[in-house]
């Protein structure tokens, strides 16, 4: 099937990424096990002026008392967040959950497997922008703040930092129960050089590893140009696979940036897809 996400020569502002912006997050495995030894977390984080990025990451599971996990790590809350500095568009961590939570899931009842309650918080932040990392770094650990992670940015300058998160699936099924992270993959060698105003249909294959939904949504960001204005209509993928055609409009000036395509299965499974990208008279 061929599925033609919007036919416009017009791109959305809301397409272009102008400022440091956290694109994606993905667990491999999508769904997580607290027993899993080798669960991977991938952070595509796009910083499109170069301005360099500090970044934490941590989990939440919040029943209105707070986050579980202050109880989880109290006695070495500096384990709970997880701080790096940015060194490319993507990058892959170990991730771990508390081993405490394998015993709250085993007490929920089946209908409620997995659980998708714990949220995976990831906050990226320009050097020395937010006080949040820097506290961190020296292990001073706010739990209210990692309860409440929106109210980071009340004293953060715009554009200065990119908040975001994801809701877990979590279990402890078997791996081959649990839910899977969605395949794409691009049908082309690499993308041509682009003229300036020029648009470029991008070619996709792609198997979503679960039943289409009203969540199966795929997206297009870029640093350079634009793709047309997305809404849950037109990003709605009807099949478990097939192939997508996404339209990127080539801006009116000449330059180098990047192309980062996003495709989620709607059960919480994550397909990323990212190039280089220029245009040139």
């Amino acid at each position: 099937m061929i599925w033609i996400m919007f036919a416009c020569s017009m791109s959305a502002p809301s397409t272009l990424v102008d400022e440091l912006r956290v694109m994606a997050i993905q667990t491999e495995p999508a769904e997580v096990s607290p027993m899993d030894p080798d669960a991977k977390l991938r952070l595509l984080i796009s910083d499109p002026l170069a301005q360099g990025a500090d970044i934490v990451y941590w989990t939440c599971t919040n029943f209105g008392d707070g986050c579980l996990e202050a109880e989880f790590y109290a006695d070495s809350l500096s384990q709970w967040p997880q701080t790096f500095s940015r060194e490319g568009l993507l990058t892959e961590r170990s991730f771990s959950l508390p081993p405490a939570m394998a015993g709250v899931i085993a007490t929920l009842p089946e209908d409620t497997i997995p659980f998708r309650g714990s949220i995976l918080w990831v906050l990226a932040c320009k050097p020395n922008e937010c006080s949040f990392i820097n506290d961190i770094q020296q292990d001073i650990i706010d739990t209210e703040l990692m309860s409440a992670p929106t109210s980071i940015l009340e004293d953060v300058p715009f554009g200065m930092a990119s908040l975001s998160f994801i809701s877990i699936p979590i279990s402890n099924r078997s791996f081959e129960e649990r839910i899977q992270n969605p395949e794409l993959s691009p049908l082309f060698d690499e993308i041509p050089m682009q003229a300036p105003e020029e648009t470029l249909e991008l070619s996709f294959s792609y198997d979503l590893k679960a039943e289409a939904n009203e969540d199966s949504l795929v997206y297009g960001y870029t640093t350079l140009g634009g793709f047309p204005e997305t809404d849950r209509t037109n990003a709605q993928l009807q099949e478990q696979s097939g192939t997508f055609l996404l339209p990127w409009i080539a801006p009116q000036e000449t330059g180098e940036g990047e192309i980062y395509i996003v495709l989620e299965n709607g059960l919480g499974g994550t397909g990323i897809w990212f190039s280089e990208a220029e245009v040139r008279d």
